[in-house]
């Protein structure tokens, strides 16, 4: 009996495609996304200027991953990117 498998997937970024973080018309939806997560490191009592600096290091993190990351289309057939594998 085949039993489902597990899968291992890339993660979602924080913005919603990887293309926010690719190009450069999209720089002003960049530097809200920083502030907000400034914002929200501040509410959990983060000084300002390490919010500022790690919240920074968190979006070239997550630009790092979106040029690495395949575009979202392409996993909407799931077959091109699973191989089956039966345990004996």
């Amino acid at each position: 009996m085949v039993s489902p498998a597990d899968q291992m997937d890339q993660a979602m970024l924080g913005m919603p495609s990887r293309e926010y973080y690719l190009t450069e018309t999209d720089s002003a939806y960049k530097a809200a996304y920083l502030q907000y997560m400034i914002n929200v490191a501040k509410l959990f009592d983060a000084d300002k200027d390490a919010a500022d600096r790690d919240m920074e290091g968190v979006l070239r993190f997550e630009e790092q991953l979106a040029n690495v990351s395949c575009i979202l289309l392409r996993f909407y057939n799931t077959t091109q990117h699973y191989v089956i594998y039966i345990a004996p």
